[in-house]
């Protein structure tokens, strides 16, 4: 469980002591561990009076959380996090639990050049590839909890279990999960059992718009293998992106530009394979990276025309 620290500013004595008592509360409650610190090093803040507080404005320029609490009689403030005054236990949970959400990363994604808005977007994915990358014990588990409710990876990748709505929002693109986290529980037990390729697929597919961040937008591709689409199952425009991939290494744009794929589309695809390890990238592209040969071009420009029509696209 991920430690956090929060410092409490310009608040009464009265809601100072009543949050005191309720951090005791929601220890073992929340999604992380919460620990009382001084602003100086705190990771979230809570304030009271925000108006007027010097270290408000201060830590304002950090870009870290603040709660803003509202008194009684006061107008509501103008801020993303509000507790109002008295506290109840699930409101504070529920504060707490998403600011958790919005800072949560594995180690690895705390090392990720992304920005904060990047690790909020990428923090499931980002900690799915850190254990792709490096997998961990079969035996272990790691979880992901949504309201929809748990998603429970085995830390080989071999394997993972989710309730059947879960599955069917990962194959849409539209499942939010927050990083994993280790899961101190035994196996899971309730839900349905899949493979683990089929998370770290789909999972790419439904990356956020942009370059997955340990991936270089400017660089080439190319697979190792095609996809398990015996498993996966085939998607047209993947067929023209991985027979495109199988042929030579190229940047985005060329590959938006021979299957006629959006940037995007793209993107997504080479997050999956990545997430797969499918896929190889260079460090940096240069013009003779990107630029194909004459005798190459035609002949995949007309291998490509070929399999379009035969997958029934424009040509």
């Amino acid at each position: 469980m991920q430690r956090r620290r929060i410092a409490v500013v310009g608040l009464t004595d009265d809601a100072t002591h009543a949050f005191h008592s309720m951090l005791k509360i929601v220890d073992g409650r929340s999604r992380a561990e919460w620990l009382l610190a001084d602003p100086e090093h705190a990771d979230v803040l809570m304030a009271g009076d925000a108006n007027h507080s010097p270290v408000v404005e201060r830590w304002a320029m950090s870009r870290k959380p603040v709660i803003a609490v509202q008194e009684l009689g006061q107008s509501p403030p103008n801020a993303t996090f509000t507790l109002k005054h008295p506290f109840r236990v699930m409101q504070l949970l529920d504060v707490l639990d998403e600011i958790e959400r919005q800072l949560g990363t594995t180690p690895a994604t705390a090392r990720s050049p992304a920005g904060p808005m990047d690790a909020t977007r990428w923090g499931f994915l980002t900690s799915l590839h850190e254990l792709a990358t490096r997998p961990d014990d079969a035996h272990r588990y790691y979880a992901a909890r949504t309201p929809t409710g748990t998603l429970a990876v085995r830390g080989d990748l071999s394997t993972f279990v989710a309730a059947a709505a879960i599955h069917t929002q990962l194959r849409r693109g539209a499942l939010a999960l927050p990083p994993l986290e280790l899961q101190a529980d035994p196996s899971p037990t309730d839900g349905i059992e899949a493979p683990g390729v089929v998370l770290l697929w789909y999972a790419g597919l439904g990356a956020p718009e942009g370059m997955a961040p340990w991936i270089n937008p400017t660089g080439t591709f190319a697979l190792r293998r095609w996809p398990d689409f015996g498993v996966l199952g085939a998607a047209r425009e993947h067929l023209l992106l991985s027979a495109a991939l199988s042929l030579g290494t190229f940047d985005v744009t060329t590959l938006c530009s021979l299957t006629g794929q959006s940037v995007t589309a793209v993107q997504r695809y080479l997050a999956a394979c990545s997430l797969c390890q499918l896929l190889v990238a260079s460090e940096a592209a240069t013009s003779a990276d990107v630029v194909i040969p004459p005798p190459v071009l035609s002949g995949l420009a007309g291998f490509m025309r070929s399999l379009r029509l035969r997958l029934g696209l424009s040509a």
